[in-house]
């Protein structure tokens, strides 16, 4: 989730393992790529905070 405002709400958590690129590749597919037109800086940088290895951070 996200405090930053005008940064859309995405749910990152779900029991899903976020340190191997196919479920991060599965999760953007499903989750990130419909937002895409609206996606911010901010956003992304919400992102950057999050717990992911560098391999996965790269994949994102």
């Amino acid at each position: 989730h996200s405090s930053v405002a005008g940064v859309p709400v995405v749910d990152l958590s779900g029991g899903f393992d976020m340190s191997e690129d196919h479920v991060i590749k599965a999760w953007l597919d499903i989750k990130l790529t419909p937002l895409l037109s609206s996606i911010s800086r901010n956003f992304l940088t919400c992102l950057s905070n999050r717990n992911f290895s560098c391999s996965a951070y790269q994949t994102v």
